[in-house]
């Protein structure tokens, strides 16, 4: 895997982190209108009870949040010489 590769392996880990930050706050409100109600609603009609921490509106903001944190920190490992040498040898 050359360095122009893991340059855009990193360019796509930062766009997914913006992703998830939007998703956590400017989009939530829709978001938690047209995916996650529907979703409980559905659930709850085929007798499957949705736990109450899944349809707690901190928890599914904190969630992409999270996954924010996890891919920020994939991101700059990814920058480190050691990071680039490891994803190299698992692309091998």
């Amino acid at each position: 895997m050359s360095d122009r590769a893991v340059e855009i392996v990193r360019w796509v880990l930062l766009a997914s982190v913006g992703l998830n930050l939007l998703q956590a706050t400017v989009l939530f409100g829709a978001f938690q209108r047209r995916v996650l109600r529907p979703w409980a609603a559905l659930n709850e009609r085929a007798g499957a009870r949705v736990p109450a921490v899944m349809r707690d509106a901190r928890v599914q903001r904190a969630w992409p949040l999270l996954m924010a944190a996890a891919l920020l920190a994939a991101w700059w490992y990814l920058g480190t010489p050691a990071g680039a040498e490891a994803l190299r040898r698992a692309w091998r």
